[in-house]
């Protein structure tokens, strides 16, 4: 890596501590005794369970499957298990940038274009950053690192790391599993369309054991540990929130606000030049199938839409990222000085009753897409609609300009 790119890599990283620091300052503090319903709750009962302190059977589904992080909670020596879960987001949050970095100039794409994706990483209300100060207590940050790293074993095609990084991502989180069929079927689908390579047979079972070594550490470890109440499963989430999604079809209205509140101006650039910047090689389909993996999770896989829709950032952005990468630098930065206000930059929490009612207080609606009434999410259509004809046309003026 050349010099002046280690500089930058550093600037960014001190930037990324002083974020951190400075915004969890400020940020309300959630008291999880009483937030019945915060994911965050669950994750401290797993943390006294591997200290010894509680049981087991109590915690509710999903949670109880997502053990790493807990885990490498109980064994800091922190009297605070708060402050022990901050210090793992701090170290993922690092690692997380500096792999991502690390993957886009092997991708080649301009310190430019990385500054504004990262800027809008750290800095927009529901990134890396400050989604997770208020609710520190966690098992996502690791998310966005071990998905950079997915990324940088399949552009080096280094399939036999699978072997250990799946297991470690699944028992993360569960969500890991999917990714590893969608690579699977990628590899196959293409290979079988552009004709099979010498290494096809050994690459294909290589990626397949990932998927059954994951699988069989998770059922293992499921197995270790004590049985749980809650009876549930990821098949039951999925089916009632796809017959809710049946029930009320607006649901795919507030999908599509939430994700250009999670991406805008790259979301749209990047559908503005799909046809022109395409291309129809394995690392960008791996890429655009995952991205419609994160697509439909944030559909129906959850309530906080664009939380879930922001995990899958690095697949998502990575792939605007490639079809943008040519585009006017003016472009992009008018572009993305559009979606500013959706930063909501000076914004220092999230309003601090939603976590006591079943939905969030009217002040956080705005961020809560999928709870909001549709007179709170008609205006952000609006508004996205009015950026995305505005980006047309002056994408269009652009290139009018540049033909001359």
């Amino acid at each position: 890596m050349k010099t002046k790119n280690i500089l930058f890599l550093l600037i960014i990283i001190i930037i990324t501590i002083s974020a951190f620091f400075v915004y969890g300052a400020f940020a309300y503090k959630i008291d999880y005794s009483s937030c019945i319903k915060c994911d965050g709750k669950e994750y401290l009962h797993l943390y006294r369970y591997f200290l010894g302190k509680e049981s087991f059977s109590t915690i509710r589904f999903p949670f109880y499957q997502r053990v790493l992080v807990p885990w490498l909670a109980s064994i800091i020596p922190f009297d605070d298990p708060v402050a022990c879960f901050r210090s793992i987001n701090l170290f993922f949050t690092v690692v997380a940038v500096a792999s991502l970095f690390y993957l886009w100039k092997k991708l080649a794409l301009s310190n430019y274009l990385i500054g504004i994706a990262l800027f809008w990483f750290l800095f927009h209300r529901l990134g890396i950053v400050r989604e997770y100060e208020s609710d520190p207590v966690t098992v996502d940050l690791p998310v966005f690192f071990l998905q950079t790293v997915f990324m940088i074993i399949i552009w080096h095609r280094q399939w036999k790391w699978l072997w250990l990084l799946g297991p470690l991502a699944t028992l993360q989180k569960e969500s890991f599993l999917p990714l590893l069929l969608v690579l699977f079927s990628v590899f196959v689908g293409y290979y079988y369309i552009v004709g099979k390579e010498e290494s096809y047979k050994k690459d294909r079972r290589d990626i397949f054991l990932a998927f059954i070594i994951s699988l069989i550490v998770k059922i293992i470890v499921d197995q270790l540990l004590p049985a749980v109440d809650d009876t549930r499963n990821s098949f039951y989430t999925l089916g009632i929130n796809s017959l809710l999604f049946l029930i009320e079809p607006l649901k795919l209205v507030r999908w599509i606000v939430a994700l250009c509140m999670g991406y805008g101006c790259f979301l749209f650039l990047a559908s503005l030049n799909m046809k022109k910047n395409f291309k129809f090689d394995f690392f960008q389909l791996t890429l655009l199938g995952f991205s419609f993996t994160y697509f439909f999770f944030g559909l129906i896989a959850g309530g906080d839409t664009t939380r879930i829709l922001m995990l899958g950032f690095p697949f998502i952005m990575t792939y605007c990222l490639l079809i943008i990468k040519n585009e006017n630098r003016w472009l992009i930065g008018l572009s993305f000085l559009l979606y500013i206000p959706v930063m909501r930059l000076i914004s220092n929490g999230r309003y601090p009753m939603m976590w006591r009612h079943n939905k969030p207080a009217p002040e956080h609606y705005y961020w809560f897409i999928n709870y909001a009434e549709l007179d709170v999410v008609t205006p952000w259509a609006i508004y996205f609609l009015f950026c995305y004809i505005l980006v047309f046309y002056l994408s269009s003026w652009f290139n009018q300009k540049e033909k001359i």
